[in-house]
């Protein structure tokens, strides 16, 4: 079996990091009258990944999405993930994986060292705009919310306290706050193609009184990506603020 159709090769040893398990996510995108708008499911708060938090339909590959690829970096085989999750979880059927129906977005892994959870993921995220005469909604126990929300909508929700985010989600809705609407997001996935599966990989540190997620420098080159995220503990949530202006950081941890 190739190395990229190995979902559930994963695990640590003392010395050497847990390898990330593959997944893929569907960003879906629709107009309204308000604008843009992007669908998340918010995560039951026992769930073991990210109880409470915000998220894109999506999960981790299986061996069956691994049937006749032969891309590179696997990606028809996330492809079918990400329609596979899409349809499981939030009641959507995508009717192929081609750039018509979907384009990836943005590729995130988790630091090295997760302190929130014992697994780490290497996430492949896809947009794809919301097909004509379907309902999305929460399709199984992976989730206890289902939301259109518009991304600035979503961002002003989670700085009030009210929408908890993970820092893949929070940037990439920076980015869609961008996009007016539907159009204007379909097609700067296609001109951020040749990057949109370079892995982005941040690093952690902390300073006196938070966690400091640092961007690496290629990403930050982009429109409406900060240089940090800023995450601050406030009770059972982590409050995440943009920075855009660069900063060094001691005492090196993981945060997600």
């Amino acid at each position: 079996m190739p190395a990229h159709c190995n979902p559930d090769h994963h695990g640590s040893t003392a010395t050497a990091p847990i390898v990330p398990r593959l997944a893929a996510s569907v960003v879906l995108l629709r107009d309204s009258p308000e604008g843009l708008q992007v669908l998340m499911q918010r995560r039951p708060n026992d769930a073991a990944v990210l109880g409470g938090i915000w998220v894109f339909p999506g999960g981790k590959v299986d061996a069956t999405d691994c049937v006749g690829d032969s891309t590179a970096n696997g990606l028809a085989t996330l492809a079918c993930a990400a329609v596979r999750e899409l349809q499981e979880e939030a009641g959507v059927f995508l009717p192929d994986t081609s750039p018509h129906s979907l384009r990836p977005w943005a590729r995130w892994v988790t630091p090295e060292r997760p302190t929130m959870g014992s697994y780490r993921y290497d996430t492949q995220f896809f947009v794809a705009p919301m097909p004509t005469g379907q309902e999305a909604g929460c399709a199984n126990h992976e989730s206890e919310e289902t939301r259109w929300i518009s991304p600035r909508q979503a961002l002003q929700s989670h700085d009030s306290g009210d929408f908890a985010l993970m820092p893949p989600q929070y940037v990439m809705l920076l980015e869609l706050a961008a996009h007016p609407d539907t159009a204007s997001a379909w097609a700067h996935a296609l001109m951020r193609t040749s990057w949109a599966s370079q892995a982005i990989l941040p690093t952690a540190g902390t300073t006196t009184c938070a966690v400091v997620v640092q961007m690496p420098a290629w990403l930050t080159a982009m429109p409406s990506i900060p240089t940090a995220l800023r995450l601050q503990r406030q009770a059972d949530y982590w409050h995440i603020t943009a920075c855009f202006e660069t900063e060094l950081y001691e005492n090196s941890i993981n945060v997600f």
